[in-house]
């Protein structure tokens, strides 16, 4: 109900309806998962399961229909939508409907850190850091998310994290110390306008993102590099393409961010690659 741009539920059938579809529509409420409503949807075995939110949700369905028959729909509804956006699905919620009604089915990879899925991207140090700073300044400030994003993320930079780390990639080991470490489901755009973006997403491949800058001058000037257009020729920027990568640590646990959500993760941290394990309606 508090997704970025949420549509009441009336709405939602509406547009299923002017659709061609007669949608059995369902809300969530603080404190309720969406995994458990997706679990019980299955159970009918239905042709198409919609997930109607921001990445967080639409992710926590994914986690529960891959390997099934069912495919999953979007209604896009959240603040930044990477998912449905790297997919071409409207962001209307009207027009994402039609899509769901006419368009095709099409299987796609699923990132897994210890076993939870995440559809674009994973990491450990600054993001997940933002993200609890984040949620600290909307909790007590009262501020919105996109001001507490960008507050939480200059006190973040003020005292950038530091990790020190056993990247196990396939055939090398590499030992770091470093603020970041971003596991994007498949290849990431990191150049240009165009940042964030991905091409294709059934390319079989998780994408390693890391960096030995640990000041917050360095971690800018990494950035404008990567506007720039030359972010990988920085000497102390590491990329690598893997299906599976092990990363160990002296902590017990490390916070992790899959797709926005930030949980404690025991250490060692696994990722996998599942390639094409997801069906989604597409244009």
């Amino acid at each position: 109900r508090k997704a970025g741009s949420a549509a009441d539920a009336d709405a939602l059938r509406a547009a299923f309806q002017e659709a061609g579809f007669d949608a059995e529509v369902s809300t969530l409420g603080p404190g309720q998962d969406v995994r458990d409503l997706a679990r019980r949807a299955l159970k009918e075995r239905p042709a198409i399961l919609v997930a109607a939110g921001g990445d967080g949700t639409v992710s926590a369905m994914a986690d529960v229909v891959r390997g099934t028959e069912t495919a999953l729909g979007i209604v896009p509804l959240g603040t930044l939508n990477h998912f449905a956006k790297d997919l071409g699905i409207p962001l209307d919620p009207v027009e994402a409907a039609r899509t769901i009604a006419g368009g095709r089915r099409t299987d796609v990879d699923v990132g897994e850190v210890n076993g939870r899925c995440f559809l674009n991207n994973a990491s450990l140090g600054l993001y997940p850091g933002i993200v609890r700073e984040r949620e600290r300044q909307q909790r007590r400030l009262r501020r919105s998310k996109r001001a507490a994003m960008l507050w939480a993320t200059l006190a973040v930079l003020d005292r950038p994290p530091f990790l020190d780390l056993r990247l196990e990639l396939e055939d090398k080991v590499h030992d770091c110390r470093a603020p970041f470490v971003f596991v994007g489901n498949n290849d990431y755009q990191l150049e240009g306008f165009e940042i964030g973006t991905r091409a294709r997403l059934d390319a079989g491949v998780l994408n390693v993102y890391t960096t030995r800058r640990c000041t917050a001058g360095g971690l800018v000037i990494l950035a404008l590099r990567a506007l720039c257009g030359r972010l990988r020729q920085a000497d102390d920027f590491m990329e690598s393409s893997v299906r599976f990568l092990r990363v160990a640590s002296s902590r017990r646990s490390l916070l992790v961010a899959t797709d926005g959500e930030v949980s404690a993760m025991d250490t060692p941290l696994e990722f996998r690659i599942r390639p094409r394990s997801l069906q989604v309606i597409v244009p």
